[in-house]
């Protein structure tokens, strides 16, 4: 089992710095120093390969997101989703690069991975976005949240924190708080006043 790890670890170097559609089997063999024909016994694909990193990073992801989003009185928990967010991104740069890098490469090459969504990071997104929307009609209906539109809200906040985050991956800003300036900047969007 270390050599199926060995090539998952391999991909998922790869993938973050190249990007998927760049990494071919060939790279990820011999970055992992293994043969070749080793990469079709433990995977089907490529595709299979990526999918059971992205099932394996999105796991992970989901029990810090799903805690989160669990806190009560919206407010907090809004904050308690942008902290999950930044901390993933802060301490787990390779995961979330390779989130990127195939979301990217799959939307763009039309690659259906997991599900028939386009991409397997989608889902990361999806639920991501999923946990803002419920969030933002849980703080409507008890009154700490001002919004006509949470469809449209929860969109443009998954569209800041999704921007943010790859400009922190990117280098800039590293030391920038991005969560108490995204918390004040939504406080007062939303009508909330701490």
């Amino acid at each position: 089992m270390q050599s199926r790890q060995d090539l998952l670890d391999a991909t998922k170097r790869l993938v973050a710095a190249e990007g998927a559609r760049a990494t071919t089997v060939a790279r990820i063999t011999a970055e992992a120093g293994l043969a070749k024909g080793l990469f079709f016994y433990y995977f089907k694909s490529k595709d299979a390969a990526l999918s059971a990193i992205t099932s394996e990073i999105e796991g992970s992801y989901m029990q810090g997101l799903e805690s989160a989003a669990g806190l009560a009185p919206p407010p907090e928990r809004l904050a308690a989703i942008f902290v999950h967010h930044f901390r993933f991104i802060d301490e787990c740069q390779q995961d979330a690069l390779f989130l990127h890098a195939v979301s990217v490469d799959c939307v763009a090459g039309g690659v259906e991975v997991v599900g028939g969504r386009g991409g397997p990071s989608l889902g990361f997104y999806e639920h991501l976005f999923m946990a803002i929307l419920d969030t933002l009609e849980s703080g409507v209906r008890s009154g700490d949240f001002i919004c006509s539109d949470t469809d449209e809200m929860a969109f443009m906040i998954l569209g800041a924190i999704h921007g943010l985050a790859r400009l922190k991956l990117s280098g800039f800003r590293r030391d920038y708080d991005v969560v108490s300036h995204l918390v004040a900047f939504y406080g007062k969007a939303l009508g909330h006043h701490a």
